[in-house]
């Protein structure tokens, strides 16, 4: 119960954020459902497997195909959808404590939570980069195939230079 009543907070905490940096309303749901993803396969991955780094790449990896999926739905850029996901991901609390000990003087308390942080925001920039790869060779094969098929090479460039603009 307690997981659903948080996954359901991610979503309206997702969802009001993206007002406050006035993000197009038509895509207000989706913002949401991307926070919630992000938060429940969070939960689940760090319950289930004991890591906060672990979960933090899981859920990067959910929200980065839920968001080229839903950019390519309904035809808006990538980032769009990215950023709000991530939102509920960020390391807020290992940032605070590591300066909290910093100002405390207490160096391996400092270091401990410094070193968290940065291994949480380095999982969240990997399988970000990982999903965006995968989606570029997948994009770089469907050219191939179009040149085989006896597609002329100009036309394959103005079909992915329309496909990056839908």
């Amino acid at each position: 119960m307690v997981m659903v009543i948080q996954t359901i907070g991610a979503f309206f905490a997702v969802a009001s954020f993206t007002r406050i940096l006035e993000l197009p309303r038509r895509f207000l749901m989706w913002y949401g459902t991307a926070g919630a993803l992000c938060w429940l396969v969070y939960l689940n991955v760090r319950d289930g497997a004991g890591s906060k780094i672990l979960a933090a790449f899981a859920a990067g990896l959910a929200v980065a195909v839920f968001s080229h999926l839903a950019a390519r739905l309904l035809k808006a850029p990538v980032t769009v959808f990215l950023i709000p996901g991530i939102l509920p991901l960020v390391p807020g609390a290992s940032i605070y404590n590591s300066v909290y000990y910093m100002i405390q003087d207490n160096q391996p308390q400092s270091s401990h939570y410094l070193a968290e942080t940065l291994q949480i925001a380095g999982a969240i920039a990997m399988a970000v980069f990982l999903v965006d790869s995968l989606f570029h060779m997948l994009r770089a094969g469907k050219n191939r195939r179009r040149e085989k098929q006896g597609w002329d090479a100009e036309l394959c460039e103005q079909m992915e230079k329309f496909e990056k603009k839908t």
